[in-house]
């Protein structure tokens, strides 16, 4: 998760994940831990 964290930290808007449908819901998982965290991002977000 840590590697996930610093590139939204780094300042990356999107994210690219798998769209089956087994792995939805561990996608959006990690997605929410990441952003529900504490982020050190500089950079405004543009999307």
């Amino acid at each position: 998760m840590e590697n996930r964290k610093h590139v939204i930290d780094k300042g990356a808007d999107f994210i690219c994940v798998g769209m089956y449908d087994f792995q939805i819901v561990d996608d959006v998982n990690i997605a929410l831990g990441v952003r529900g965290g504490e982020l050190e991002r500089k950079r405004p977000w543009f999307a």
